[in-house]
């Protein structure tokens, strides 16, 4: 049995992603391989991050700055590839319940995070590190992108820069909890920006 952080705050359960909405974004961004096929996925994912730019401007800046930095061309593509997917599947899924996320609730997401990290890495018999309470909150979408994660590993042993992956997934993740942290309730509740800012208070 193991006792939830105060650092991460839940996801509800009106706010967890379904599989069947991944495969679908991502089998309408990932084309046959026909003439001119790959032209119209870039089309595709860079018509789709302008729009993500539109409706989420403080979380698409966060995610594009720190994708920016890693230095890897092969990362940057990854990250872009499942940072685009994730929003979108979002965006579909919740049609008209998902809210934007302002810079203090990014800001407090990412704080959330950390912190969350730093505790773990202080308890000597804490058994389980963020990315998996991250994946007890958001199973089905944690799953696609390790998937995916894994696949490029695989695929460029030995080029792909290892550290800068792991940056990328730690970003992923924190996209996904703004995300769902985003989502309003069925029966119109509606979305708190205050409480998502202060997530590390939530727990005693």
């Amino acid at each position: 049995m193991w006792v939830r952080s105060k650092a991460i705050r839940p996801v509800s359960s009106h706010a967890q992603l379904p599989l069947d909405v991944l495969y679908e974004v991502e089998g309408w961004l990932c084309v046959d391989d026909e003439p001119g096929s790959e032209y119209l996925a870039e089309s595709r994912l860079s018509e789709r991050f302008d729009q993500f730019e539109n409706e989420q401007p403080a979380l698409a800046a966060y995610v594009g700055e720190n994708l920016s930095r890693t230095g890897d061309d092969l990362v940057v593509a990854l990250g872009y590839f499942l940072a685009i997917i994730t929003w979108m599947a979002f965006d579909r899924a919740f049609e008209g319940r998902l809210s934007e996320i302002d810079g203090v609730s990014v800001t407090g997401v990412v704080e959330s995070f950390e912190l969350d990290e730093e505790l773990r890495r202080a308890d000597p018999a804490e058994i389980l590190e963020t990315d998996d309470v991250v994946a007890l909150e958001q199973p089905e979408l944690v799953q696609f992108i390790n998937d995916h994660i894994e696949t490029a590993l695989e695929a460029h042993a030995g080029v792909i820069d290892v550290d800068a992956v792991n940056k990328v997934y730690r970003l992923l993740l924190q996209q996904v909890l703004a995300l769902s942290y985003a989502v309003g309730h069925p029966d119109g509740e509606s979305y708190d920006a205050d409480a998502l800012s202060e997530t590390r208070d939530i727990y005693a």
